[in-house]
Parts: structure tokens; C-alpha cells; sequence
């Protein structure tokens, strides 16, 4: 996998600059199997891409790729920049803790937004139902 330093995403690949505060940034791959997982955060199938009507969906290991979730604090802003070059801001807005099979995320929504999904808790060591999501709305398009 390539580092996300200084580097742009290759074609199926997303970078998230994830925090300004905490300057936390990931290349997403496409897919969000264990296998893909395993190398960075993944693009939930069947959820739009980041800058499209709906939620975006990206999951990642809560002790790796999205450690920093813990300190994203509501207001901070994510930058996603897609491999075809443009580039979204978005807005922390809440954040939850919900089973797995119980998420109650409508990719097909009306709004443009954003969810980062984690195992929770944060310090668990072996797995478990619950998912930390972070949400997040559009504020500002490629300029």
C-alpha cells in the first residue's frame, strides 16, 4: 500500500485528510472486506462516493487506521479528496454507538454525508456487536 504522505489516491482509492486539528489522514481503498481492512479504511460497498446525494460510507480497524476517531471532536472538519481529484469538506456533526446489524444508515438519503464506522469500544481487545459512527455533513464543495 502506498503511504498517504504527499501521495494522491490511484484510481479505486479515496484520501481522507480526517482531521485538521488532529492531522490524521488515510487512503481508503474500495470495499470494505477483511481483506481490504487489513491495509486501510474501506469504502462501504453500495453507499455513494464522498461529493454524492447520500452517505458516504467508510470502516476501519479501531486500533489502527481509525485509532484517532476517539479524539475527533464534533466540529472538526474532514477533507476527501477522490481519485478522480475532487475535492469535499465536511462537518463532524454527532457521533453514535450502535450495533452492527442496526446502524440505521439510509445510504439513498436526500443530503450529502459522511459516516466513519469503528468497532466500539475503542479499547476492546477482542470483537464485539458495536460500532462507534461519526457523522458528518457536506459543507463545502470542490472549490
Amino acid at each position: 500500500m502506498r503511504s498517504s504522505r504527499g501521495l494522491g489516491p490511484t484510481p479505486g482509492q479515496t484520501r481522507a485528510s480526517l482531521s485538521e486539528r488532529l492531522g490524521a489522514s488515510a487512503i481508503a481503498l474500495a470495499g470494505s472486506s477483511g481483506q481490504a481492512l487489513a491495509f486501510g479504511p474501506g469504502h462501504v460497498e453500495l453507499t455513494p462516493n464522498a461529493g454524492e446525494r447520500g452517505v458516504a460510507v467508510y470502516s476501519a480497524h479501531r486500533d489502527t487506521h481509525f485509532l484517532f476517531l476517539r479524539d475527533v471532536a464534533i466540529g472538526d472538519e474532514i477533507e476527501i479528496t477522490r481519485s478522480d481529484g475532487k475535492r469535499f469538506r465536511y462537518r463532524a456533526d454527532s457521533s453514535s454507538v450502535v450495533r452492527f446489524d442496526a446502524s440505521g444508515i439510509d445510504p439513498l438519503r436526500d443530503r450529502y454525508e459522511l459516516v466513519l464506522s469503528t468497532c466500539w469500544p475503542f479499547n476492546a481487545l477482542t470483537p464485539g456487536p458495536e460500532r462507534y459512527l461519526l457523522h458528518a455533513t457536506m459543507i463545502e464543495p470542490e472549490s
